[in-house]
C-alpha cells in the first residue's frame, strides 16, 4: 500500500514538474503568448462579464471564464514574466503605448 501511495505522490510531482516545463516553453515564444491571450480573450472570456440576465447562458459563461482563469493561474504561477509580457505585447497590438 506504500508503495502505491509513493507511486501516486512521485507521478503528480513529476506531473506538475513538467506542467511546469510545459506552460514555461509555450509561453517563451510571441506565439505561444499571442495563442494564449486568444484562449484566454476570445475562447473562454476571461476578460468579459459572464453575467447575461439569463440563467443557462450566464451558468455557461461563467464555465467558460472559469476555465480561463484556471489558465491565466497556471501562467501567471508557472511565467509569471512572460504573462507579463504577454499583457504588454496585447497592449502594443491595439495600438496602446
Amino acid at each position: 500500500m506504500d508503495g502505491e501511495v509513493l507511486l501516486l505522490v512521485t507521478s503528480h510531482e513529476e506531473a506538475l514538474l513538467q506542467l511546469k516545463a510545459d506552460v514555461r516553453e509555450v509561453m517563451s515564444t510571441k506565439a505561444g503568448r499571442r495563442l494564449m491571450h486568444h484562449v484566454l480573450e476570445v475562447v473562454c472570456a476571461t476578460f468579459a462579464e459572464s453575467y447575461t440576465g439569463e440563467a443557462f447562458s450566464s451558468a455557461y459563461a461563467q464555465g467558460r471564464r472559469a476555465a480561463g482563469l484556471r489558465l491565466q493561474a497556471l501562467l501567471q504561477q508557472y511565467a509569471p514574466a512572460e504573462f507579463v509580457l504577454l499583457l504588454g505585447e496585447e497592449l502594443q497590438t491595439r495600438g496602446n503605448p
